[in-house]
């Protein structure tokens, strides 16, 4: 039975303290949970829409027939860092040739894409059994 103040008799009030404060710190997990995932999101798309201005940078350098067999040029890293907030793979920027950059950084905005829309994978799954019009 509960008395006016809402504390079950026999109880006292510092159990009903322990579950609210268990209840608070919950609350504050997921909402940090969730901010983060926010972050997350709003950084990945950051990171495609400069690396977008890149690709475009790329294929503009192979339509101008400019060598290909160059390495990622310090502009495009610095713009990918700068403006997208991306800290550059390795493999990146190993790479020896525009070709390979450009191939790369589609593979990398993919994998952004899916950080930016959770359930991606599955729609981009129905699309190849026939399930979406």
């Amino acid at each position: 039975m509960l008395d006016v103040d809402g504390v079950r008799r026999g109880h006292g009030a510092g159990a009903l303290a322990r579950r609210h404060a268990t209840a608070d710190r919950g609350i504050r997990d997921a909402e940090v949970g969730a901010d983060a995932t926010v972050a997350r999101r709003r950084q990945a798309r950051r990171g495609i829409r400069a690396i977008d201005t890149v690709l475009e940078a790329v294929e503009q350098h192979h339509l101008a027939q400019r060598p290909h067999r160059v390495p990622p040029l310090p502009e495009w890293i610095a713009w990918l860092e700068q403006e997208g907030g991306l800290s550059i793979p390795a493999h990146i920027l190993g790479l020896k040739n525009t070709v390979q950059l450009h191939g790369a950084l589609l593979d990398w905005q993919d994998e952004l894409l899916s950080t930016a829309l959770p359930g991606r994978a599955q729609l981009l799954g129905a699309e190849d059994d026939g399930d979406v019009e």
